[in-house]
């Protein structure tokens, strides 16, 4: 069983990384194609793109040990010569050798660094939200949560529940229509669980290269945005009305700009203009979804030569 479970990871952080890799160079491609979508649809498609890898090599692997689980390869464990791995429950390969065991803890190992250095700011940006929350006051009748601070902070805090917090700083400083889009904003923010959104970001991300992992945060980050001032505008009446909320927070601000996230414009924010100074962006048609699907139908048909790869790799990494 020990065998077993130390070859499924192996395969699986092998097929990761090669997923990895390929993403890695196919990235410049992608990131064109994704900056062409609508927000709310490239944010969806940039957590698909953060998942990929691991998610890929979760599936190979299962893949990997799926005919000789339904014994559709029986006959074929048998013809292996001697010390042959096998990825089958009926024939259980030994434990991993020395090459094998030192790739697959290296490779949990930099995996759980970089998951950690990719939530480093999230965790950052969690501790200062902490801190505003406990001197919050609710206020039920319009809906948020009321913080006393002469600086213009507006931000949707929680991953499972969120809350809207808003200060006394930007209520005073802004006038209503503003205010009503900065609200409309945030309260987007907790409806579409942006919070959470960016938790899985961070983390999924961790198994692709560092650069593409930065860009995907990146890129994600601004189309939650974007996807937020979209739904602002259309509640509010008027798209130009949030870009003037956020050029107004964003000159209010001042010294204090390390409030990054806290203080509504979270960034970015010339891109955010612009998005909301030129004609929407069509929805496309449902493409990631048969893609992934193609992607799903492709791997099923090719289990059987994945098998014999894997194999043929991890007998060498078992020695």
């Amino acid at each position: 069983m020990i065998g077993i479970l130390q070859f499924g990871l192996l395969a699986a952080v092998g097929w990761t990384a090669i997923a990895a890799i390929a993403l890695a160079c196919a990235w410049p491609l992608v990131r064109a194609r994704t900056q062409r979508l609508p927000p709310a649809v490239r944010a969806r498609a940039l957590l698909v793109v953060a998942a990929a890898p691991a998610a890929i090599g979760a599936l190979v692997a299962v893949l990997c040990f799926l005919p000789g689980a339904i014994g559709a390869m029986a006959d074929h464990c048998l013809s292996h010569a001697s010390g042959h791995a096998h990825l089958c429950v009926s024939h259980p390969p030994a434990g991993l050798g020395a090459l094998g065991a030192a790739i697959l803890a290296g490779a949990i190992a930099a995996t759980l660094a970089a998951s950690c250095f990719g939530l480093a700011g999230l965790l950052r940006e969690a501790a200062r939200v902490r801190h505003l929350r406990r001197t919050a006051t609710p206020d039920a009748a319009r809906g948020f949560d009321l913080v006393e601070s002469r600086l213009p902070v507006a931000v949707a805090t929680g991953t499972l529940r969120p809350r809207v917090l808003v200060s006394t700083g930007l209520l005073s400083s802004l006038a209503p229509p503003l205010v009503d889009a900065v609200l409309a904003h945030e309260r987007a923010h907790a409806e579409r669980r942006d919070g959470l959104r960016r938790l899985a970001v961070a983390a999924l991300a961790s198994a692709h290269f560092p650069w593409v992992r930065r860009a995907l945060e990146s890129d994600h980050a601004l189309a939650c945005e974007q996807a937020c001032d979209e739904q602002a505008g259309d509640r509010v009446g008027d798209r130009l009305t949030v870009a003037e909320a956020i050029l107004a927070v964003e000159r209010r601000l001042g010294s204090a700009a390390e409030l990054g996230a806290l203080a509504f414009t979270g960034g970015q924010i010339q891109a955010r203009v612009e998005a909301l100074a030129s004609p929407r962006t069509p929805a496309p048609r449902a493409r990631i979804g048969l893609a992934c699907l193609g992607t799903l139908a492709l791997l099923a048909v090719s289990a059987p030569v994945l098998h014999d790869l894997t194999e043929h790799v991890v007998t060498h990494l078992a020695r």
